[in-house]
C-alpha cells in the first residue's frame, strides 16, 4: 500500500539583505538594552545620592535643635558654619554634574 501522508518540504533561502538587517536589529537591540541598564544604574545611584542628602538635612536639623537647646551661641555658629560648608559642597557637585545647555 501507498503511504498517503503528505510530505511537506521547506526550502530556506536566506536573502543576504534580510539577514544583514536582522543582525543589525539584534545588535541595536543589545545596544538599547545596555542603554536601559545604564539608565537603571544611574537611577539607582541618584536614589542613593538623594538618600544621602535627606540624611544630611536630618542631621543638620538635629544639630540645630541641639545647639538651640544648649543655649550656647557658639554652638549655633558652628552649625551655621557647617551648613554653609555643606551648601558649598552640594552646589559645586550639582554644577559639576549638570550638563551644559546646548548653544543654538
Amino acid at each position: 500500500m501507498f503511504d498517503q501522508t503528505p510530505h511537506i518540504h521547506h526550502h530556506h533561502h536566506f536573502d543576504e539583505d534580510v539577514t544583514s538587517l536582522l543582525h543589525t536589529i539584534l545588535k541595536d537591540n543589545k545596544l538599547i538594552m545596555a542603554t536601559l541598564q545604564d539608565i537603571n544604574d544611574a537611577v539607582t545611584q541618584q536614589a542613593t545620592v538623594e538618600q544621602s542628602v535627606v540624611l544630611l538635612l536630618n542631621q543638620i536639623v538635629q544639630q540645630l535643635k541641639d545647639a538651640q537647646a544648649s543655649g550656647n551661641p557658639a554652638a549655633l555658629d558652628a552649625v551655621v558654619a557647617n551648613i554653609q560648608a555643606n551648601t558649598k559642597v552640594l552646589s559645586d557637585a550639582v554644577a559639576a554634574n549638570t550638563p551644559a545647555q546646548p548653544t543654538v
